[in-house]
């Protein structure tokens, strides 16, 4: 049951994005979030040379969120990109630095690691030829424009954890999240 509500959550996270459209929270950097609401969804807008994960990270504790979706689109430069290789059971890590990436899609989540948030999301670029290219973002630097949509999640916090031998940090099940502070 408590499954249902964590997939109900994430379903509604699309609904109450487009019900508070019109009274739309708005932070145009992370010094603003201090005045979001952490209960509706905002749109973060991060001006070039912002650095990510870093001001998503900022923007969210002062907002005071601990559990979160996000969407963005934008451009980015100097881009970490990440591949899990299944096979090694560990990341490959490649600098995309070549120019000025359009942000095609950029989404993930935020939870709670060690008690701090967390943000996990994957991304698709496109280079000036309309290559694309994706993976897990690990860090960036806005380049042009930065803009997002955080909805918040109201339930309880949604956490990560480890597993022995398994270097991926994974969202545990809202059913082991609620009972702990970790």
């Amino acid at each position: 049951m408590k499954t249902c509500r964590f997939i109900i959550t994430f379903i509604a996270m699309a609904i109450s994005i487009s019900s508070y459209a019109n009274e739309q929270q708005l932070a145009m950097g992370s010094a603003e979030c201090a005045s979001i609401s952490s209960d509706k969804p905002f749109t973060l807008v991060l001006k070039k040379g912002s650095i990510l994960p870093d001001t998503i990270i900022d923007c969210v504790n002062k907002a005071k969120i601990q559990s979160a979706w996000i969407q963005a689109i934008g451009a980015l430069k100097n881009v970490d990109l990440a591949y899990y290789n299944a096979n090694r059971e560990d990341f490959d890590h490649k600098l995309f630095n070549t120019e000025i990436y359009e942000l095609v899609s950029f989404t993930g989540n935020i939870a709670l690691r060690d008690s701090k948030p967390f943000l996990h999301a994957h991304l698709i670029l496109s280079d000036s030829n309309y290559n694309t290219l994706g993976g897990h973002h690990q860090r960036s630097e806005v380049g042009v424009t930065f803009e997002a949509m955080i909805a918040p999640v109201d339930a309880h916090p949604v956490r990560y954890q480890i597993k022995p031998n398994n270097p991926l940090w994974l969202i545990r099940s809202p059913e082991n999240s609620a009972n702990d502070n970790r």
